[in-house]
């Protein structure tokens, strides 16, 4: 994912975050995407079609892309992470 090496480099020189916080980011924003992937994918299609599930994702991909410039908190940048990892592995 190419998201992952700039958020570990941004995080680090923005905040000082520490590799533990960098991997416990990263390993349970992938886990839990692969995780909705295994689980609701098919049925996440089937119900709005492929078009629309992209633009949705890629647009709150985006959005919450931006918003890490403006987080300050760890939980803050937890839970914009996961929502990027979670639409870019939808």
């Amino acid at each position: 994912m190419i998201f992952h090496p700039p958020l570990g480099l941004f995080v680090d020189q923005k905040f000082g975050f520490e590799l533990k916080d960098i991997a416990f980011i990263i390993t349970f924003g992938s886990i839990a995407g692969a995780g909705i992937q295994a689980t609701a994918f098919r049925w996440i299609l089937k119900r709005f079609g492929d078009k629309r599930v992209i633009l949705v994702c890629l647009f709150f991909a985006s959005l919450f892309i931006l918003l890490t410039l403006f987080v300050h908190k760890f939980w803050l940048i937890f839970a914009v992470t996961f929502i990027i990892f979670l639409t870019m592995d939808i």
